[in-house]
């Protein structure tokens, strides 16, 4: 199994996202929106990189004790390789920890 390594968004990581969500197929966010989610208190972020490329992102939200999905995008190349799957179990881990 492939070694994905999961970091928090930070601005440097901007430009490839807005690359990643046009994958979306609906509207796109833009870079202030992206600016958002790095400054905000309940909004979080989490890209995916194997290697040092970026296949995936999730965008979330999380208020007292419920996440919200808001998007999570993996490159078409990468899809069919359970990585959705594994950026579902490592939030849910993650929550579990924070409770």
């Amino acid at each position: 199994m492939q070694d994905f390594q999961f970091n928090i968004i930070s601005q440097d990581d901007i430009p490839e996202i807005l690359i990643l969500s046009h994958y979306l197929g609906t509207r796109v966010w833009n870079h202030s929106d992206y600016l958002e989610v790095i400054s905000s208190s309940n909004m979080h972020g989490l890209i995916v990189k194997l290697e040092s490329k970026m296949i995936a992102f999730v965008i979330y939200t999380v208020v007292v004790d419920e996440m919200e999905i808001l998007q999570i995008v993996v490159h078409p190349e990468y899809q069919r390789h359970q990585i959705g799957s594994r950026i579902m179990k490592f939030l849910f881990e993650s929550c579990q920890e924070k409770s």
